[in-house]
């Protein structure tokens, strides 16, 4: 049985000031029976998708692939994103990056 759950969309007006904002996307089951950060608008090649927040964690990144490496020196920290970061699919040719 799959246990993901994904509520429906609802559309928010999000201040600028906020350190979440997910408005450009939202989640849904995908093609390969996870889930997958879709774009609820056209979204141009340069422009912002989503802001957000991380929480580093300490756990070791090899036995938990769904963290993201979180340090440039220093002792690797690993992070959890929020909002959709997380959902947001891999490729060998990939069309988005993230930034911190």
């Amino acid at each position: 049985a799959n246990h993901l759950f994904c509520p429906r969309i609802v559309t928010v007006v999000m201040a600028e000031c906020s350190s979440v904002n997910m408005d450009k996307v939202y989640c849904k089951p995908d093609a390969w029976g996870g889930m997958g950060e879709f774009a609820r608008v056209p979204i141009t090649a340069g422009e912002v998708i989503e802001k957000g927040i991380v929480r580093v964690l300490p756990l070791d990144g090899n036995d938990c692939t769904f963290v993201f490496t979180w340090s440039d020196d220093g002792p690797i920290q690993q992070a959890s994103g929020s909002g959709a970061s997380v959902f947001y699919n891999m490729a060998e040719d990939p069309n988005a990056d993230m930034n911190r």
